[in-house]
């Protein structure tokens, strides 16, 4: 899956406006009921000013369902904030991480407090943002985003998540930054260089062995 870069300047988290669909986000855990679910978008009534990610139980839902995003760059030592706005009707969901290092171990994990938004409101001053800061482990590369929805077995239970966001936060951060969209053209910036970097090592590394061997 593709990975994004969290900076000092803000967040890449891959497709967190959900605009046009789910890509960069899957469905990893499906119990009971939810075995057939699908991710969609924007089906609820939410804001409409914003766009969310979105799972529905039907007929009466039982279980749990676990949704996580793509892999994001991190640095390890630093503060970090994840935020959003996690809602559900019909059972709880929360909005939790998990860093990892190199070799792909858990090393970090955590999450934002609940909420009881619902997914009927239009007015998106009835939503609550739920938030975490955690100082990563030394050794930390990356991180996901979790949403993790349980029925409550009664009726159809619906899940969202709207405006999700990383960032690298300061030690007297007290709250999360103003939402901030993915910076378009950043991702594939930030690739090209990679793989420009990549090139000019390999040169150098192809230049100091023909030498060695002189």
């Amino acid at each position: 899956p593709k990975v994004e870069l969290v900076t000092t300047d803000g967040f890449l988290l891959p497709n967190a406006e959900f605009a046009s669909n789910a890509n960069g986000w899957d469905i990893v855990v499906a119990e009971e009921d939810w075995a057939t679910t699908l991710l969609t978008v924007d089906l609820f009534n939410m804001p409409a000013e914003v766009h969310c990610l979105e799972v529905l139980g039907t007929p009466t839902p039982l279980g749990q369902i676990v949704v996580e995003s793509s892999p994001v760059l991190i640095q390890g030592g630093k503060h970090h904030i994840v935020s959003g706005y996690p809602c559900v009707d019909n059972g709880t969901i929360t909005l939790s991480y998990k860093t990892f290092n190199a070799a792909g171990a858990v090393l970090d994990q955590g999450v934002c407090p609940a909420t009881f938004n619902a997914t009927t409101s239009a007015n998106i001053n009835n939503y609550t943002r739920t938030w975490v800061k955690f100082l990563a482990a030394e050794t930390a590369v990356k991180m996901r985003l979790y949403m993790t929805v349980t029925s409550d077995g009664d009726f159809v239970t619906q899940g969202a998540l709207f405006r999700p966001m990383i960032e690298q936060s300061w030690e007297g951060q007290e709250e999360p930054s103003a939402w901030t969209p993915n910076l378009e053209g950043v991702p594939q910036a930030l690739a090209e260089a990679t793989e420009e970097l990549t090139t000019r090592v390999t040169s150098i590394e192809g230049v100091n062995t023909a030498q060695a061997t002189k």
